[in-house]
């Protein structure tokens, strides 16, 4: 009966009825112990490459499926690198919710692949999906890098280092925009795992590649990558100031580097990058910038307005009554009904 159904799932990998792939393709782990090892090595893994399917459902079941397949299913760690080529051909797609899981799906199997497999196979991957001519490919590169700064010797960074700047500085608007959301993360693993003294000497890749990358995407000529500037402004800073001593060399990163890029959202030129401050503007303690929220709150664009009382409550304090007694009485008379809602909202808490 085991080896019918093994037969019946093995069939189902290419039958005509997406329903069916999809089915088979939920049982690959049963697939593989049915095979053993050596032909799930030889025969699975090469046909699930060569036949990626066309039909979005099966590609995200395949690979929430993939990481399934344990060292015992490869026979050994040492084969666990063959589970990378199907996922790359994955991380190629055009479907971004496939992409997304193939990479959560590659997340789990990293804690498996031995040091050499990650020199021999991961980096090379990563390497070719950041410079394939397709920029789907070099999205999921982007979004990859930083999940592989744990697994390197600090010799080995450098390399994708220089990946990672010519992805922040792709042709496609896309991929910049997934670099920019990449760089904290980035960071925030360079310090865990390399540069935990040493981030803020002037050598460090701190200087030389990550404020440099991130000055050059906020001032990106499409809104969509200058959207992502008011969050790696506050997600960088709280990076620094959790994991370094206060020092003036922290400071002048925070005052000098960081802070003049977050006011320059707060006068962009696309509402839509005013109204991520506005959105976030609670989480921007580390600065003073109430004279600046009167500005986002008496925006020409009332979206952009609302977004900013909305953090009303977060922003109010003793040491800002005056101006904001201020805000509040020129945001009353608002024309816009919802503003004035909202400015209820936070006077009431």
């Amino acid at each position: 009966e085991n080896h019918y159904e093994l037969a019946v799932a093995i069939d189902g990998l290419r039958a005509a009825e997406s329903e069916t792939r999809i089915k088979s393709a939920a049982s690959l782990m049963f697939i593989s112990e049915g095979l053993g090892p050596e032909r799930t090595r030889e025969e699975l893994l090469p046909f699930l490459s060569d036949s990626i399917d066309d039909d979005d459902l099966v590609l995200l079941k395949l690979s929430s499926s993939i990481p399934l397949l344990t060292s015992k299913h490869l026979g050994g760690k040492e084969h666990m690198h063959m589970l990378l080529q199907p996922l790359e051909l994955l991380l190629t797609v055009e479907e971004s919710s496939v992409r997304t899981s193939a990479i959560e799906s590659l997340t789990k199997i990293l804690p498996e692949l031995p040091n050499a497999s990650v020199s021999a196979y991961l980096v090379p991957m990563v390497q070719r999906l950041g410079t394939r001519e397709w920029f789907t490919s070099r999205i999921s590169a982007s979004l990859i890098l930083p999940l592989l700064i744990p697994l390197l010797d600090v010799s080995e960074v450098e390399p994708l280092l220089s990946l990672f700047n010519s992805l922040c500085n792709d042709d496609t608007p896309m991929v910049r925009r997934h670099a920019s959301k990449s760089i904290s993360p980035l960071l925030e693993n360079l310090i865990k795992h390399h540069y935990s003294k040493n981030i803020l000497e002037a050598s460090s890749p701190l200087h030389t590649t990550i404020l440099p990358l991130f000055t050059t995407l906020s001032c990106d000529d499409q809104d969509s990558v200058r959207l992502q500037t008011t969050m790696n402004c506050i997600s960088l800073t709280e990076v620094l100031v959790s994991t370094q001593d206060s020092s003036p060399s922290l400071d002048a990163v925070v005052q000098e580097r960081i802070l003049p890029l977050l006011k320059s959202c707060i006068t962009d030129r696309s509402w839509r990058v005013r109204w991520t401050v506005g959105n976030n503007f609670g989480k921007l303690g580390a600065y003073d910038l109430s004279t600046e929220y009167v500005a986002l709150a008496t925006d020409s664009e009332s979206e952009v307005r609302i977004a900013a009382l909305t953090q009303l409550g977060q922003v109010a304090s003793e040491k800002n009554r005056d101006l904001i007694v201020g805000l509040c009485e020129k945001v009353c008379e608002d024309v816009n009904d919802k503003v004035r809602g909202e400015l209820a909202g936070g006077i009431t808490g």
